[in-house]
């Protein structure tokens, strides 16, 4: 990334890290383990499925990350959602 903008790879570790708090990879383990808890939530897709899909390396991984960062397996992500109530939208009587 660091050659891409014409800068040092240590400048470039430093301006980020300033600039959004975490390093380039915990910026990207982040954005991955998001969208992993997005399909864990909103579809079926099997596990092997989702991991390869945001770019983790097996499944097992995916499931250490999800422990690790979000203090959650994928199941207990994937039954939350059966518990979760229904956002109803408040609309009030036109006057």
């Amino acid at each position: 990334m660091a050659a891409q903008v014409g800068i040092s790879p240590g400048h470039f570790l430093t301006s980020f890290r300033e600039s959004f708090g975490q390093t380039p990879h915990q910026y990207l383990l982040t954005l991955r383990l998001n969208e992993a808890e997005k399909q864990l939530r909103e579809s079926d897709t099997p596990l092997s499925s989702i991991a390869e899909m945001i770019g983790f390396s097996s499944q097992s991984h995916m499931t250490t990350a999800l422990k690790k960062n979000k203090f959650a397996t994928p199941g207990e992500i994937r039954r939350r959602r059966l518990f979760a109530k229904p956002v109803v939208p408040n609309v009030q009587a036109a006057e």
